[in-house]
């Protein structure tokens, strides 16, 4: 026997089974970088109907339509299924405090460090996303809150 004659190792296949268990993590990696561009989008929807709803408020002023409100801040989070917005006020409030937190306070009154009441709404959206992969939910919250306090004029 010389050395021509030896018989190479078997290698057919191999390239088949590494791509069988490699592709599962690969598979896994691509569907949470999907997940998180579409946890991003989704944060940035709700954002822009929040500032929708606020511009909206601030400018009908003092009288302003919850019920209107929230269907602005609906329609510019269209896309977003599932959604729950939820309005509060108009009611009078003073800020008090670092940070600022709003104390409700009767109309005509005083807040405790002499300034005069202001009449806000409060803007709340909620919104659950329902990740593609299951390893995605494990690791990240998917419930989304985006609320603000918008003082009208």
């Amino acid at each position: 026997m010389t050395p021509t004659d030896r018989r190479k190792p078997a290698r057919a296949g191999t390239a088949a089974i590494e791509f069988g268990l490699i592709f599962p993590v690969l598979l896994m990696i691509f569907s949470g970088i999907v997940d998180f561009g579409f946890t991003a989008w989704a944060r940035g929807r709700l954002a822009a109907a929040l500032s929708s709803g606020a511009a909206y408020a601030m400018l009908a002023g003092a009288t302003v339509n919850t019920a209107t409100l929230k269907t602005a801040v609906q329609d510019a989070a269209i896309n977003l299924p599932g959604k729950a917005v939820t309005i509060t006020g108009p009611a009078t409030y003073c800020l008090n405090g670092t940070p600022a937190h709003a104390v409700a306070t009767a109309s005509g009154g005083a807040c405790t460090d002499g300034s005069a009441p202001g009449t806000y709404v409060g803007i709340r959206i909620t919104y659950s996303y329902q990740p593609m992969s299951p390893f995605y939910a494990q690791i990240f919250n998917s419930d989304m809150v985006a609320s603000e306090m918008v003082r009208l004029q």
